[in-house]
């Protein structure tokens, strides 16, 4: 997320009820993992070993565009997203539209 970005997203989070245990089980979810980074001279990030090992990336990585945010893959797992992704892309579809055939 770019700052602005993360700021509309962690309102999001941190506006939900503090009664509702989801709620915050989601913000701890969400911000325990959160680091911020910066880019270096060239352009670069060094993603931080945590989130390098809940990736599972070793020494390749993919870069998923997702909207507002950018995901890192390994490209195993991402293989197998995509392929579940491209196998239930209608369903999808019709399920984000709040439309279902049955």
């Amino acid at each position: 997320y770019t700052p602005d970005e993360w700021q509309k997203f962690a309102e999001e989070i941190t506006d939900r009820p503090a009664t509702r245990a989801n709620a915050r089980r989601l913000v701890r979810l969400t911000f325990s993992g959160a680091y911020p980074l910066e880019l270096d001279k060239q352009g670069r990030v060094v993603i931080p070993t945590p989130l390098r090992e809940y990736a599972e990336t070793d020494d390749r990585a993919v870069f998923v565009g997702a909207g507002r945010s950018i995901e890192i893959w390994s490209d195993e797992r991402w293989a197998i997203e995509r392929a579940e992704l491209d196998e239930q892309a209608i369903q999808i579809a019709e399920e984000a539209d709040g439309q279902t055939d049955s």
